[in-house]
C-alpha cells in the first residue's frame, strides 16, 4: 500500500517515470522532502548540499522504500561510489538491505566534488547509483557477489556500468545523466586519467543523447 501511495505521489507531483524525460528537474520542496523521508529509510543526517538532490531522485525509485540508505562523505579517487552492506547481504531480505553511498568531498583537480555540479547533474549521478541498488535488490547474495566480482575485469565493469546508465535513462533521468556526463568530460577540471576512465567505462554524452533521441521517436 505504501508503495502504491508513493507511485501516486510521484504521478501527482509531475515526476513521471521512465516514459517521460524531463530536461530540467526542479528541487522538491521541504514539504515534499518530508513526505519522501517518511516513505524511505534514509539515515540522517544527510549533508545539506545533497539533501534535495537525494530526495528528489528517490521519487524515481519506489522499490527502495524498504531499504536502508546511508550517505557518507570522504576523500575518494572518484566522484561517488555505492555498495551494499555485507552484513545485510547475508542476513536480511533482499528488499531490506542496507546500502551506502560514499560522496567525494575532496577538492583536488583529479576528481570532481559533487557539491560543485548542478542540481540536474547531481540527480543524474545519484540516479545511476540508485540503479545499482535496484539491481542488487533483485539478486541473491551470490548474485550480488557476482556483480561485484565483475569489477575485477575492465570489460565486464564497463558493461555493468553502461547497463546502469541505460537503466538510469529508462527511469526518466536521461537528461540528468547527460548533464552529469557532459560536465565530467567537457566542463570539469578533472585530470586526463579521470576523464579517460569515464569515457571507457560509462556512456558518453553523445551516447546518452542518441538513446534519448531514439526513445523520443
Amino acid at each position: 500500500m505504501r508503495q502504491l501511495l508513493l507511485y501516486l505521489f510521484i504521478f501527482n507531483m509531475g515526476y513521471i517515470n521512465a516514459q517521460e524525460q524531463i530536461r530540467i528537474i526542479q528541487p522538491i520542496t521541504i514539504t515534499e522532502a518530508d513526505s519522501v523521508k517518511r516513505n524511505f529509510k534514509v539515515c540522517e543526517p544527510v549533508s545539506e548540499p545533497y539533501k534535495k538532490a537525494i530526495y528528489t531522485t528517490l521519487l524515481y525509485f519506489p522499490e527502495l522504500e524498504e531499504s536502508k540508505l546511508k550517505f557518507k562523505e570522504k576523500r575518494l579517487k572518484t566522484t561517488m561510489n555505492a555498495q551494499p552492506n555485507v552484513w545485510s547481504l547475508i542476513f536480511k531480505n533482499r528488499r531490506k538491505r542496507t546500502y551506502v553511498v560514499r560522496i567525494n568531498n575532496g577538492e583536488r583537480d583529479s576528481t570532481i566534488h559533487t557539491a560543485n555540479i548542478s542540481f540536474n547533474a547531481q540527480v543524474g549521478v545519484f540516479g545511476h547509483e540508485f540503479c545499482h541498488f535496484v539491481d542488487y535488490s533483485e539478486r541473491s547474495f551470490f548474485g550480488v557477489l557476482g556483480r561485484l566480482f565483475a569489477y575485477t575485469s575492465k570489460k565486464k565493469k564497463a558493461a555493468f556500468e553502461k547497463e546502469m546508465d541505460t537503466n538510469t535513462i529508462e527511469r526518466g533521468l536521461g537528461w540528468q545523466l547527460y548533464d552529469w556526463s557532459d560536465y565530467a568530460l567537457n566542463q570539469s577540471n578533472a585530470n586526463y586519467k579521470y576523464k579517460r576512465l569515464k569515457e571507457e567505462i560509462y556512456l558518453k554524452p553523445e551516447d546518452i543523447k542518441i538513446i534519448l533521441e531514439k526513445n523520443s521517436n
